[in-house]
């Protein structure tokens, strides 16, 4: 038998039979690269957040970011920007035009006004829920005290007696439904009792058709419906204003990606990263659980302005975010000058106001105790109370102010944030003709935010 040797010249060799197809491979490549040349200048490729040195061999795949794209996406944020104010000052002035025909004094004297009416005017239904909250914790009914790892909302209530939610003749039906809605969370477990969440429930179901008739007969509030189609228009822009934000958030987290060239610069492992990202969204949900959606621009805005002095790229990209937070925070700045969410509280209701707080920073009007802590918290909310006896303004003594304040400590800021010196929303209030305060969500438990117009620097309203 024939034998052939590996090597060996004749039909059978090896590299022979396998040099064929070999070469036959490497004419169709050379064929197709004029190709795969000629679709890389022609057809645009798609962003992406790996940066290159030059003669990288991915340098033909990776955009050039150009100032032009950045001066289409400042022109289109500027025009969004402006229609947002437009609305804000056209709003505001029809606003300005009805309250100066309403009424300009009170129908009703300091310390005639029932707490509950007392709190709904000053911040509508949280406040009264921040006040019923106060007198079932004065009255002992619920117990609240710190224990284990302090929650963003706060302490939680860790006791209800039988009596809490119950109908008392000498209570307002505020109370009762708050206790109520105490005694409900108690049973489902002790994560649903946060104060935050028990205020945010009362605001949204307590009704107080009585109440607010009351404010609009006594000349405090406008007639139902008064700045309805303004108010309207204010939400909406609002919304979309607060719906950027969720844009914002998204590029924050993204753009903690461009931190990989960066860690590789100063020889960390790229694994770093992937938390980088992952702390981001976490850090981001944190800020808006206790700042509400100014916190999370600002935020945002600290952030890629980090990332970008640390030398980060793409530089327009980061760039742009921290050009779209200053803008936000631009026309935010108008909608608070422009009198936030445009209560419906009249120039007589503000003087109200005004000549409560001087009767209850003299001490006047009513005894010291219960009745005036809760009168208290109705013109400053919680925190405002514990504020104010901070510096003095609240000067007189009073042991049941003094359990209110650590009150206030113990379940922190489960109100609305706001505009407003007194905790009250400025001149005009937020408060709707639902008897609920509007503004931007988030900040809180109970479904608040910084800016919503119906509290003040204190964090009440």
């Amino acid at each position: 038998m024939a034998m052939h040797v590996l090597g060996a010249s004749g039909p059978n060799n090896w590299a022979a039979q396998n040099e064929a197809p070999y070469q036959e491979n490497r004419r169709r490549i050379e064929k197709i690269r004029p190709i795969v040349a000629d679709w890389r200048r022609r057809v645009p490729t798609v962003p992406t957040w790996r940066t290159t040195t030059p003669g990288d061999e991915l340098d033909a795949f990776t955009p050039q970011h150009t100032g032009g794209h950045v001066a289409v996406f400042a022109v289109a944020l500027t025009g969004a920007a402006l229609a947002l104010c437009a609305v804000y000052l056209t709003t505001a002035s029809r606003a300005r035009d009805v309250r100066a025909r309403a009424p300009q004094y009170a129908g009703a004297h300091p310390g005639v006004l029932d707490t509950y009416d007392l709190a709904l005017l000053t911040a509508g239904t949280a406040r009264a829920g921040e006040v019923a909250l106060t007198e079932l914790f004065l009255d002992g009914d619920v117990e609240i005290r710190r224990g284990g790892f302090p929650p963003l909302r706060g302490a939680p209530i860790t006791r209800a007696t039988d009596r809490a939610g119950t109908t008392h003749a000498q209570r307002h039906s505020v109370v009762e439904l708050t206790g109520r809605l105490v005694r409900h969370a108690q049973r489902r477990g002790r994560r649903q009792a946060h104060p935050a969440a028990i205020v945010g429930a009362a605001r949204r179901r307590w009704s107080p058709t009585v109440e607010l008739a009351r404010l609009r007969d006594a000349g405090l509030m406008l007639p139902a419906g008064a700045l309805r189609a303004s108010r309207g228009w204010r939400t909406a822009a609002t919304a979309l204003q607060a719906i950027a934000v969720l844009g914002l958030a998204m590029h924050c987290a993204m753009a903690s990606t461009t931190l990989f060239d960066v860690l590789e610069r100063y020889g960390l492992t790229v694994a770093v990263a992937p938390p980088v990202y992952v702390i981001t969204l976490v850090l981001l949900i944190m800020v808006y659980a206790r700042f509400g959606v100014v916190g999370v621009v600002v935020t945002v805005g600290v952030l890629d302005g980090g990332y970008l002095a640390l030398g980060a790229r793409p530089a327009d990209v980061l760039a742009a975010g921290v050009l779209s937070c200053l803008v936000w925070l631009a026309v935010y700045g108008v909608y608070v000058a422009t009198g936030g969410a445009l209560g419906t509280r009249t120039p007589a209701g503000d003087a109200l106001l005004a000549e409560e707080r001087a009767l209850l920073a003299r001490g006047v009007g009513t005894e010291p105790g219960r009745d005036r802590a809760l009168r208290a918290v109705a013109l400053y909310g919680l925190t405002g109370v514990r504020r104010r006896i901070g510096r003095g303004e609240l000067p007189y003594p009073d042991d049941t102010l003094s359990r209110v304040a650590d009150l206030a400590r113990l379940v922190g800021a489960i109100h609305r944030r706001g505009t407003g010196p007194n905790a009250d929303g400025g001149a005009g209030g937020s408060v709707g003709d639902s008897g609920d305060a509007g503004g931007f969500p988030g900040g809180d438990g109970s479904g608040g935010g910084l800016g919503g117009g119906d509290g003040g620097g204190d964090g009440g309203g």
